[in-house]
């Protein structure tokens, strides 16, 4: 018995410096019945406590059209994990199982029922149908997830950036305003986020960024993301926050986070293609985009890069909104399901694949 408490202190020890934790030292409060968490510069844990591991790989240089992608944008997994992957080019949805075997292609380029002019958006909804958004023809199309189209709705002229129906029938819509002459590059714009009625008849404005310069690369905005069915996570690029919204459209959380700006450097500008560009800020805004995984926990990808390399880091907050950990990512996650992320990637020949990893926390 005495040897076995032994070993166990070992290994118990081992796992506490593998962990490195350390005591958050933020501050978590309460403003006019908002939680407001303020995060210090650092995590709590260093980067070890993620892990990832490749568990399944869809796509091919050259093969037969099911296992290769033109233009991949977007995936979406049901319950079953069977997997949905829109293509730009190919204007249609690849589907396949949990294994990787293609199965069936949904739709294509068309102007009638279940055809599209331009896939944006897929998601599967509440009811457990495969939602499409077509920004070319303004259209919301529904098919069932073995594929059969089920029902079109007409978006009215609502410019989205991205759209996501709720467990009440309603619509979150993250939209732009123009202000001035979009066609000749000289006009301002401003990202707002709506909801909508199950007939998508205007309810409310729920969030509302300030007009800027439209013609700016790597301008400072707002970004909103709809992680959940009853949630929205919108951030404030100029500086490092972030607001939880719940299905009513009210603020229930802001997290924040001290960060030192990292500048824009003349080999970035290069890189990114800009260098005659004009109004370029000094300055990456705090942060680029939000994923959000079935735990809650809320990844950040930040501009911070290791070196010249293409993986970003993520700052990762949990439910509580405590900055837990800094990981470095392939590519952004596309979907969460079942312990798993889901990515679009290329290889060094801009073939795209498909990827499925399980995720580990460890902490």
């Amino acid at each position: 018995m005495k040897k076995t408490r032994v070993i166990m202190s070992v290994i118990l020890l081992f796992v506490s410096c593998g962990q490195q934790k350390t005591e958050w030292k933020g501050v978590i409060g309460k403003e006019n019945g908002i939680t407001v968490v303020k995060n210090p510069e650092g995590p709590m844990y260093g980067e070890e406590v993620f892990g990832l591991k490749e568990e399944l790989s869809i796509g091919a240089a050259e093969g037969a059209e099911e296992s290769t992608f033109l233009d991949a944008r977007e995936v979406a997994v049901d319950d079953c994990e069977k997997i949905f992957v829109s293509d730009g080019k190919g204007v249609h949805i690849k589907v396949f199982d949990k294994l990787g075997n293609f199965i069936t292609i949904i739709g294509r380029q068309g102007q009638g029922p279940g055809e599209f002019g331009q896939i944006t958006h897929i998601q599967i909804t509440p009811r457990n149908e495969l939602m499409v958004y077509d920004r070319r023809s303004f259209k919301l199309t529904f098919f069932s997830l073995d594929g059969n189209y089920v029902r079109t709705i007409h978006l009215k002229g609502i410019q989205d950036l991205r759209i996501r129906e709720n467990s009440n029938g309603n619509y979150f819509v993250s939209t732009v305003e123009f202000q001035g002459q979009y066609s000749t590059n000289s006009f301002r714009s401003s990202t707002e986020i709506r909801e909508y009625g199950p007939d998508l008849a205007f309810i409310k404005t729920i969030a509302r960024d300030k007009f800027r310069d439209g013609n700016v690369p790597l301008r400072h905005s707002m970004i909103a993301r709809f992680p959940s069915f009853d949630t929205i996570i919108c951030g404030y690029t100029d500086f490092y926050e972030f607001h939880i919204i719940n299905l009513e459209g009210e603020i229930v959380q802001k997290v924040s986070k001290e960060y030192e700006p990292i500048a824009i450097s003349e080999e970035e500008k290069e890189k990114r293609g800009l260098t005659r560009a004009k109004g370029i800020p000094g300055y990456f805004p705090a942060f680029q985009d939000f994923s959000v995984d079935e735990e809650g926990r809320i990844y950040v990808q930040t501009f911070e890069r290791q070196g010249d390399g293409d993986q970003f880091y993520y700052d990762v907050f949990d439910l509580d909104g405590r900055f837990i950990a800094k990981v470095r990512l392939n590519a952004f996650p596309q979907c969460w399901k079942n312990g798993k992320m889901y990515t679009i990637e290329e290889d060094e020949n801009g073939y795209q694949y498909v990827k499925r990893y399980k995720v580990t926390w460890r902490y």
